[in-house]
Parts: C-alpha cells; structure tokens; sequence
C-alpha cells in the first residue's frame, strides 16, 4: 500500500474510534437524562 491509502484507512479507523466513543456518550445522556414524568407525556 502507498502513503494515501494508509493515510486513507487510519483516517477511517480514528473517525470509526471516535464515532463509537460519541455513540457511547449519547447512550451515557439519554439513560442519566430521563424524565422524571413520562408517562404525563404520553397523556393528551
């Protein structure tokens, strides 16, 4: 392989890291952040 796909695939590899770690952290927000009342809003 030449220096543009090596380049190519560890730029692809680092943004897969960080895509997961993000993914991560949504889960981390969405479980610590939940409504206390839910099931007021499912009320009309």
């Amino acid at each position: 392989m030449d220096k543009s796909q090596n380049y190519i695939i560890d730029s692809l590899e680092q943004h897969l890291f960080f895509a997961r770690i993000m993914k991560e952290h949504a889960l981390f927000l969405k479980v610590g952040f939940l409504p206390p009342n839910t099931d007021l809003a499912q009320k009309k």
